[in-house]
């Protein structure tokens, strides 16, 4: 956790965030707020001294994670693919950015320059930076990562997440702009959403972290390297997956407002959409939008201290291949 002190005491960057977080909002419009600032909007993304991306709190413990995402989607929305550019500008490149995250020319990365444990770094850390290097050509960078994932036999940086099984090799290649193999494509990405599908039908409508590296992995399947196979794999992922609260969050913010703050536990919020989604008839709450666009909702929702304007960015991205 970085402490409130180190963000008094520290200068320089993007936004002093004990001071001042840099806040990016509707339109192009920046604000200036002290942490405990209640001025939000529904695109809110949180940056800190370093010009990284935290929980609204200051929290970098994530920050690799939501770089790559944040960085993955800014390009596919960019792209030929959309040419919907995401309207807010920020100050910092894509590569100072993972000049940060990346230690030295090492290969090794850690999540948050004030949290530098290369051993703390996750696959769920790991997934969404390779996909982001891959699509913005960072070759050299990439080749590093590739180098040490090989030397740590296909193992996470934390040595306990493996990246050997034929899902994670081939998302490896097609980052690296390499074929997949033919034979573990679409199987292997099959029985992975099928097995995430399954997970989620029994945890709960609350259980959506792990749909995040799915998107990210269906999604540079669909992009770099596609076919049939794996195109109708995404298809059942979109058509299967259980609903989750974040699918209700419109009807529920529409009752209670949000709550930037953080003041309602999640049991209470989530009794709350229970006793409204199972009303049912016309008084029951309705989906307001597709259900792996509700995951990225529920997982960075504002009531969490989370960054809602990381999945915004990704809203006409699931509309197009996860609808």
């Amino acid at each position: 956790m970085i402490t409130r002190r180190a963000f008094f005491t520290s200068a320089g960057g993007a936004a002093l965030c004990a001071g001042s977080w840099r806040l990016l909002g509707q339109g192009h419009e920046e604000r200036r707020l002290g942490c405990s600032g209640k001025e939000d909007s529904p695109n809110q993304i949180y940056f800190d001294k370093f010009g990284l991306i935290v929980q609204r709190n200051c929290d970098g413990g994530d920050t690799a994670q939501r770089e790559g995402w944040y960085w993955f989607g800014r390009w596919v929305r960019g792209s030929n693919f959309l040419n919907q550019p995401w309207p807010i500008e920020r100050q910092f490149s894509f590569d100072r950015v993972m000049s940060q995250l990346e230690i030295g020319q090492t290969g090794t990365f850690r999540r948050h320059p004030e949290k530098g444990d290369p051993n703390d770094f996750s696959r769920d850390q790991t997934i969404p930076i390779v996909a982001a290097m891959g699509v913005h050509n960072d070759n050299a960078r990439l080749q590093r990562f590739y180098q040490e994932l090989r030397r740590r036999n296909w193992m996470a940086q934390n040595g306990r997440d493996p990246m050997w099984d034929p899902v994670n090799r081939n998302f490896v290649a097609r980052a690296r702009n390499e074929d997949p193999s033919s034979l573990t494509d679409a199987l292997f990405l099959l029985a992975a959403v099928q097995a995430r599908i399954g997970i989620a039908r029994i945890k709960g409508m609350d259980d959506v972290g792990d749909d995040l590296n799915m998107v990210v992995t269906l999604l540079l399947a669909a992009i770099r390297k596609p076919n049939a196979g794996v195109d109708k794999v995404r298809e059942y992922y979109a058509k299967n997956m259980p609903d989750n609260y974040g699918m209700f969050l419109g009807s529920y913010r529409q009752q209670y407002g949000t709550d930037w703050d953080g003041k309602i536990s999640q049991e209470d919020m989530q009794h709350l959409m229970d006793t409204g989604i199972k009303k049912g008839g016309t008084n029951g709450w309705k989906p307001d939008c597709p259900r792996i666009l509700g995951a990225l909702r529920w997982y960075f929702r504002a009531e969490s201290g989370g960054c809602p304007g990381l999945a915004e960015l990704y809203e006409p991205i699931v509309k197009k291949w996860f609808q």
